[in-house]
């Protein structure tokens, strides 16, 4: 398995994951259904994917009654760590500080956003108090 902080996922991955996190445990015919309509996969591009991601450790299945019946192997914080991560290498030369400033200057930020972030401020700095 890999480390959750560098977890991130190519984008017909994450279609799957999605998936898999919200119906799990789900065969590759539930998978390919739920996913037809707005991807355009045939069954076997479902199969090749699931092949992949079990290879990459990102699925795990067990048999079912009818088939495998497939799970997640890592959470949507697992990922949101990972893709975060990644974000702030590559667009911010991972500083948080640099992100932030970038959409504070480009006024992207609503109120309630701005609320939002002095609570998890201080919630950050409680926690740093008590290490």
């Amino acid at each position: 398995m890999k480390d959750r902080a560098r977890m991130t996922l190519q984008e017909s991955e994450r279609k799957i994951m999605e998936c898999l996190w919200d119906r799990a445990p789900i065969g590759i015919v539930g998978i390919w259904h739920a996913l037809e309509e707005t991807t355009g996969w045939s069954k076997s591009t479902v199969n090749t994917l699931l092949m992949r991601m079990l290879d990459k450790g990102l699925v795990r299945y067990e048999e079912g009654k009818k088939s495998r019946e497939y799970y997640p192997c890592y959470g949507r914080e697992d990922v949101a760590i990972g893709e975060t991560r990644s974000l702030l290498d590559r667009v911010y030369s991972g500083s948080v500080g640099l992100m932030m400033s970038t959409l504070v200057d480009n006024r992207q930020l609503t109120r309630e956003e701005i609320d939002e972030l002095y609570v998890i401020l201080k919630r950050a700095e409680e926690g740093s108090e008590n290490d």
